[in-house]
């Protein structure tokens, strides 16, 4: 909650030692408030690549989505986020969690990646890497075909976990790793969004039960109006 003025200085490069204290020269005041200090509250950061830019005006609550309410990531304008809250219940031994997400049509960057990846406490319990361009449907296991399988993810943690557990999920987009290479290159142009609308992924359900054939009737583990955004917003450059 506090503001904290940093006096700068700055100095040329020194080619040749002994380098003269008198080369800084004043920059004036910087003032960062005391959060900048804080630990990082996002689980995902260190997957966080230079350039990424989120508008959190389109990542949040969705009352009604193909008949369930729901969290929404518009990769059009956030191309990270991360989502955060504690669970509702427990998981019990030999109960699995059932996920279901949803793309809508991911058109760009061709050849790039989008990533979902959900984590429980300390543990990651399900990630995908989603090829684009990718058409809209279900994340999680396909037919031999290529097409979703209508049940969705089913996993099952490697511990019980107690009620109160912090559970996240991360969505993100990243270029096709030639452009990535390339360094500032691959810093998106941000009047171009990455994707043409619509190119939306929603977190629809996490839920508990024996096996996720009865998934639909388990507990909920979690409650989509709650998510708390835990990413930073807007540009992150290099």
């Amino acid at each position: 909650a506090v503001e904290i003025d940093w006096r700068c200085e700055g100095a040329d490069p020194c080619t040749m030692s002994p380098c003269d204290a008198s080369g800084w020269s004043d920059l004036g005041v910087v003032p960062l408030g005391g959060f900048f200090f804080l630990p990082a509250r996002d689980p995902f950061v260190t997957l966080m690549r230079p350039g990424t830019y989120c508008d959190p005006i389109r990542v949040g609550f969705v009352v009604e989505f193909a008949g369930n309410p729901s969290w929404e990531v518009d990769t059009a304008i956030c191309h990270y986020a991360s989502m955060t809250q504690a669970t509702q219940t427990s998981v019990n031994e030999g109960e699995d969690i059932w996920i279901r997400a949803w793309n809508y049509a991911l058109e760009k960057p061709v050849g790039g990646t989008a990533h979902y990846t959900v984590m429980l406490g300390d543990e990651v319990i399900f990630t995908q890497a989603l090829p684009i361009p990718k058409p809209s449907g279900l994340l999680g296991p396909v037919d031999e075909e290529g097409r979703p399988l209508p049940q969705g993810i089913c996993v099952r943690p490697s511990a019980p976990v107690p009620t109160g557990t912090q559970v996240s999920f991360n969505v993100q987009i990243r270029e096709p790793e030639a452009a990535e290479a390339q360094g500032e290159d691959s810093i998106p142009d941000l009047a171009s969004p990455q994707h043409s609308t619509p190119g939306v992924i929603h977190h629809i359900d996490l839920a508990v039960s024996p096996n996720c054939v009865s998934a639909e009737n388990g507990r909920p583990l979690v409650t989509n109006d709650t998510w708390e955004l835990v990413s930073n917003g807007l540009p992150l450059l290099p």
